[in-house]
């Protein structure tokens, strides 16, 4: 399956979501990671997505995001699984 390197979703509350694939260049395997913009009515914040020390998809810098932004990341997980099956 070829990954999307662009692509919006709207997860089940309604949150538009665009996820943006990336790799870090000279890495090798190479490292994929996301930057992600959700929108919520109003708000707008963008994160990044990578895998953590313990090889699981999670939010980077989370202290700097709302709760609101944190408790999407379920979905967020599972909809960079889906891209990188």
């Amino acid at each position: 399956m070829v990954k999307s390197a662009q692509f919006t979703k709207t997860l089940s509350n309604g949150i538009e979501t665009t996820f943006s694939r990336g790799s870090i260049e000279n890495k090798m395997p190479e490292e994929p990671y996301y930057d992600v913009t959700v929108n919520r009515k109003e708000e707008k914040f963008t994160l990044k997505m990578n895998k953590n020390s313990n090889g699981y998809w999670a939010i980077q810098n989370r202290v700097h995001l709302p709760v609101w932004v944190v408790d999407l990341e379920p979905e967020l997980i599972k909809t960079v699984k889906q891209n990188e099956a």
